[in-house]
């Protein structure tokens, strides 16, 4: 009887030092943050959505760093046409029918791998490829980028985004029929 009596007391004072209210300070602001949402879509983090995308040329943004790759517009999620918009980078590592890269994009389209796309190559590729609609399973993720505070006094020279960002992006799982 005292065997499993101290027992029960080991296990409740588990229970109660493993509670979100004893937690450290860092803890409790690390405990909240994976608790809430600051997603562009409004849902948590990994949450595998069904959408409906359409492909955006990133020259098209007038902006350098999308030089060359393609982005997905969100038009509907969960069957329900989104009131804003949203464009995103997407990672394809599990989805290979929806290149990111003119080069991604001319081994999808001609089965082999190069390693220069002519112009008039890549807009012939363009043609095909932008505004093509996807119905997808993806989910939002993101991660931080740049130069974090204190780089300089290592004598590193940096390179980059100045400042530390943290960037949206879709993980697209799989293209549904």
């Amino acid at each position: 009887m005292k065997t499993s009596l101290f027992s029960l007391l080991f296990i409740l004072i588990g229970i109660v030092s493993c509670s979100p209210y004893n937690l450290s300070p860092e803890q409790k602001s690390a405990h909240k943050w994976s608790k809430r949402s600051n997603s562009t879509l409004n849902y948590p983090y990994g949450t595998v959505l069904e959408m409906k995308v359409q492909i955006v040329d990133g020259d098209s943004l007038y902006s350098k760093q999308f030089w060359g790759d393609y982005l997905v517009k969100v038009l509907e999620i969960n069957g329900k046409r989104t009131t804003k918009t949203y464009v995103f980078e997407f990672d394809n590592f599990f989805c290979s029918e929806m290149p990111k890269n003119n080069f991604e994009l001319y081994e999808n389209l001609y089965g082999e791998e190069t390693e220069v796309v002519r112009d008039s190559t890549r807009k012939a590729m363009k043609a095909q490829y932008v505004g093509a609609t996807f119905n997808v399973a993806a989910y939002e993720s993101g991660r931080f980028i740049g130069i974090p505070d204190g780089w300089g006094k290592y004598d590193i020279v940096p390179g980059g985004i100045k400042g530390l960002v943290f960037k949206n992006y879709l993980v697209i799982i799989t293209t549904l029929e």
